[in-house]
């Protein structure tokens, strides 16, 4: 059953419907939500916003989970924003409920914890959710904060994003995990900008937990602290218990002078749980690894590049025996890398001497780019095929198989195709008719135009079949579907997408609605994109699987109209070749003499860039939005206008609505390109905005404008 909720409905109904929606979340009447259900919120056309705490107050079951989620329905499918003012405790609750999905909802400006889970022991899962954090100006302001829940995957939390502004007193973990026991943190992507240490700001904490899995996250400490801001903090975790913490990218470039990943024992702290630190990438850290009283943990397979004079590892109080720490690489960009023990400082050829890294590497990762935040391996990398197999890290930090000798690293160096066996020789068979091949569900069309988008989908079937949405340039065509075909048995649904598209590139999104999962192989709903074609090309890249709810994108391109087959289209009349523009139409913001040029462009995913522009702390005009396409090298124009004073002003672009499907394609990001300021071009003005928050740069008025204005009074 479906219920619904909208807060701009009249009046509050029964949650049958839209027009009968609750209209707030505490009108939800829990008492009618049974296991299976799920409950829709209203984002709007684009988004919408509940100055509310979401509670939940029933829990599912085994056969079947609630879910949460935001509208799928035209008119209701925007962002769904829970906005907390910097003074609402928590974003969402989650307190002694199981078998209950969170998905797909925005948290900002919370007081406490954008989601908050307490005494779950099964079934709770919180993906593809957003929370910036906001500036309460002190206490905490965490992204997902779990506690006292107990049980095998008790709660999962996958795929989600955490960001901060650039300064607040608050604590901005990003994941904080407290006594736990089967808790899996997993595919999640948290960017620290506070630049502020006061709150000791981790982008992972675990504190008293037994055993947890932090696997395939990103970890990065985007600001200026020196001290307290961690990548990932574990600290006394119980007797006989295990963090997990493998296939993890942590970047802390800044952190000088503290710990970039961390194992403590508190003093007087008498449990002897432990950590095994395998198959991460870790850059940053005076001290990259640092294990204080932790004889029992593991540290394999690990990337550690220290900040310039940092040191690669910490081992302090009682030690790890030597075998526990090798197969790393163990690097320092200022050159010789050294370890620090109880009793001393070591080279690299003492911390081996010592017993450790007997294969272990010392020597320049050579990752990809690292300006760009691309931590792969370039060919001659030391780091390829150097590592041990470790049977519980199968994959890579992207997913991809863990293949051959293991890389040193997040990311496993895939081999460019595999090689194909020789045939096995068969008797030729006696001749018998061509069997008929599996007949497939009926073929589907939606929209109109002459192009022909067609995809062929299949699914796993498990309590209902697979639905799904399939947008185009972020425009959904037709309603919610619904998969047939059994991806098992290799059947395929077809489906035709309809359109009159422009010559150039397009956008696919297939959104999957209903994920669900028992628990094993056989008990889970999966989606998959078995194939595509656009204009009877087939499309390489449009191959894609859906083991839980959310978007997916691809490609296609448009290189002409599609042909009408019934007459041959006539010849065009010759014209010039047009000037090619690089631009859209220019927005002009404020007033006055002075022209503070920007061009501005996107990646869009799910929608469109949004920012505001400030000069002096002054924000100028409203809330801003780019069309034009970095990829396509396109720029929209703004123009700020204002009457500012000779000497240097600071120009501040911020970046609000940052998102992210954790892969190549499936990004919004913003890009200034460039700045001119009364005609002068800017230095430093290009930014690449990655995450919300502001980026800044600074213009120089020399009074020349201002004189003009005067000889033209007078005049």
């Amino acid at each position: 059953m479906y219920h619904y909720v909208d807060n701009t409905v009249g009046a509050s109904g029964n949650g049958s419907s839209w027009s009968q929606a609750w209209n707030s979340f505490s009108d939800i009447n829990w008492s009618a939500v049974r296991p299976g259900d799920t409950i829709y919120i209203s984002g709007g056309s684009d988004s919408q916003t509940y100055n509310e705490t979401l509670t939940v107050g029933a829990s599912g079951s085994a056969a079947g989970s609630i879910t949460i989620t935001k509208g799928t329905d035209p008119g209701h499918d925007g962002d769904v924003i829970i906005d907390g003012g910097n003074s609402r405790y928590n974003g969402v609750e989650l307190y002694d409920r199981d078998y209950v999905t969170v998905s797909d909802l925005n948290v900002q400006n919370i007081a406490n914890a954008g989601f908050s889970v307490k005494y779950a022991s099964a079934g709770v899962v919180l993906e593809n959710n957003s929370v910036y954090s906001g500036n309460p100006g002190g206490g905490n302001a965490r992204g997902y904060d779990v506690r006292n829940s107990v049980g095998d995957d008790a709660v999962i939390v996958r795929g989600n994003s955490y960001s901060t502004p650039a300064n607040t007193q608050a604590q901005t973990d990003g994941i904080y995990s407290m006594d736990n026991d089967g808790v899996v943190f997993e595919n999640n992507h948290i960017v620290i900008s506070n630049n502020s240490d006061y709150g000791h700001s981790d982008g992972f904490q675990s504190y008293q937990d037994k055993n947890v899995t932090v696997r395939n996250n990103w970890f990065e400490q985007a600001n200026n602290a020196v001290y307290n801001n961690h990548g990932a903090w574990m600290e006394n975790t119980r007797t006989g218990g295990t963090i997990e913490f493998y296939d993890n990218v942590v970047l802390a470039p800044n952190l000088t002078g503290d710990a970039a990943v961390a194992h403590y024992m508190r003093a007087g702290w008498t449990d002897t749980g432990h950590a095994d630190i395998v198959n991460n990438t870790i850059v940053g850290g005076s001290r990259s690894v640092y294990l204080d009283d932790s004889p029992g943990s593991h540290v394999y397979n690990n990337i550690v590049q220290t900040t310039a004079g940092g040191q690669a590892a910490w081992i302090l109080g009682d030690a790890p025996p030597d075998g526990n720490i090798d197969h790393n690489l163990m690097w320092s960009p200022s050159g010789s890398t050294t370890f620090k023990m109880s009793d001393g400082n070591y080279s690299w050829s003492q911390w081996q001497g010592e017993g450790y890294e007997a294969n272990g590497v010392s020597a320049d990762p050579k990752f990809t780019n690292v300006g760009a935040k691309n931590f792969t391996l370039a060919a001659g990398s030391p780091a390829i095929d150097g590592g041990m197999t470790v049977s519980d890290v199968k994959t890579d930090y992207t997913g991809a198989p863990r293949q051959g000798a293991y890389d040193i690293g997040a990311y496993e160096t895939q081999s460019s195709a595999a090689p194909t066996p020789a045939p096995t020789p068969e008797p030729t068979p006696t001749p018998t008719p061509a069997p008929t091949p599996p007949a497939e569900a009926g073929g589907t069309t939606i929209g109109s135009g002459v192009d022909k988008l067609v995809l062929r989908i299949s699914q796993d079937a498990w309590q209902g079949d697979a639905q799904y949405t399939i947008s185009v340039d972020g425009k959904q065509v037709g309603g919610t579907l619904t998969a047939k075909a059994l991806h098992s048995l290799g059947q395929s649904d077809t489906v035709t997408v309809q359109g009159d598209w422009a010559p150039g590139d397009h956008q696919v999104s297939v959104n999957f609605l209903n994920d669900g999962s028992g628990g094993t192989a056989q008990t889970d709903r999966n989606l998959y994109l078995d194939s595509a074609s656009y204009n009877g090309t087939a499309l390489p890249d449009a191959k894609l699987n859906f083991y839980w709810s959310g978007a997916q994108d691809f490609a296609f391109q448009d290189t002409q109209a599609a042909p009408d087959a019934s007459s041959p289209a006539p010849a065009p009349a010759p014209s010039p070749a047009p000037t090619p523009s690089t631009e859209t139409d220019g927005t002009t913001i404020g007033t006055g003499p002075d022209k503070l040029v920007l061009r501005v462009s996107e990646d869009a995913w799910r929608g469109d860039a949004q920012f505001t522009i400030s000069v002096d702390g002054k924000q100028i005009g409203g809330t801003l939005t780019t069309t034009a396409s970095h990829a396509r090298g396109e720029s929209d124009t703004i123009i700020v206008q204002g009457d500012w004073a000779a000497g240097d002003h600071e120009v501040s672009v911020d970046f609000l609505n940052d998102a992210s499907g954790r892969r190549a394609g499936a990004d919004r990001n913003l890009y200034v390109e460039g700045a001119s300021y009364n005609g002068t071009d800017v230095e430093g003005a290009a930014l690449d905005l990655y995450w919300a928050g502001p980026q800044e740069f600074t213009i120089h008025d020399t009074g020349a404008n201002s004189l003009n204005q005067s000889d033209l009074l007078f005049a």
